[in-house]
């Protein structure tokens, strides 16, 4: 957890109407940062122009990070993101450190070459929108629906169909499922803590999923976090509900861009 990271989450839960210097302050503070590295972080990030103090007293996120915070809220739509796979792959050219290829479930291959099942619900202009949102080239995708040698297919099959993903969503849905049982249980500070730190930890594993298909990698375990997550997610804004502005903290329903 960093200070920067921390107020992004923490905004990201109060999307339009922000958040308090105050809120974000105490939140900094659950997890042993000071006020003055809090402040400092909040005027970092509004130089940067990610976050906007708004009215006195007040921050929330400005337009800069929409792309990334609307591509991250897309765990809430679970396996609409996908659909069925024809055995045919997306290719696709970038440095091998291209963290949005690799958000959206590429596979580095080598000599700039990435790769993935051709499964994603979006077309292919609205892929290519989000990848340039994200920070890739506009024109990265160089085929769709292609086909790979036997020999080509196999090595890729065997990078990506890999158990460290299963083991990823085994954890949070033990770390998660341990909670909900002592939320209530234990002071309120405690549990905001808890579920800010274990709710953003879910939603990594959830929103960077390279939704395989079920032919490479079950969705089993995938399922079973977002059904988990969504049940966590109501139980945490209601912990972090403000003490004085006592109004349920809500989201706008998350929708996929598939033009």
């Amino acid at each position: 957890m960093k200070p920067a990271n921390i107020i992004h989450d923490l905004l990201r839960t109060y999307p339009s109407r922000g958040a308090s210097a105050r809120k974000i302050m105490r939140t900094g503070a659950m997890f042993s940062f000071s006020e003055n590295l809090m402040r400092v972080s909040l005027s970092r990030l509004a130089a940067k122009g990610t976050i906007e103090n708004f009215k006195r007293g007040y921050y929330r996120l400005t337009n800069a990070t929409d792309h990334l915070n609307d591509f991250v809220e897309e765990w809430r739509l679970g396996d609409a993101r996908r659909r069925d796979w024809s055995g045919n792959w997306v290719l696709a050219e970038g440095n091998s450190d291209t963290w949005a290829l690799n958000a959206c479930g590429f596979c580095y291959l080598n000599n700039q070459l990435w790769v993935r099942p051709d499964n994603l619900a979006r077309s292919t202009n609205a892929l290519l929108v989000l990848l340039k949102n994200l920070g890739a080239t506009s024109d990265c995708i160089i085929a769709t629906d292609a086909c790979l040698s036997v020999t080509r297919e196999k090595a890729v099959l065997e990078r990506i169909s890999g158990d460290a993903t299963q083991k990823k969503y085994v954890d949070a849905i033990t770390r998660l499922t341990e909670s909900l049982d002592r939320l209530h249980a234990i002071p309120r500070d405690a549990a905001q803590k808890e579920s800010f730190y274990l709710g953003g930890m879910a939603i990594q594993v959830l929103a960077l999923d390279p939704l395989m298909p079920e032919e490479i990698q079950s969705g089993e375990h995938r399922r079973s976090l977002w059904n988990l997550m969504l049940e966590y997610d109501r139980v945490g804004r209601e912990i972090w509900r403000d003490r004085v502005d006592d109004q349920p903290v809500t989201l706008p329903t998350a929708q996929l861009s598939t033009g």
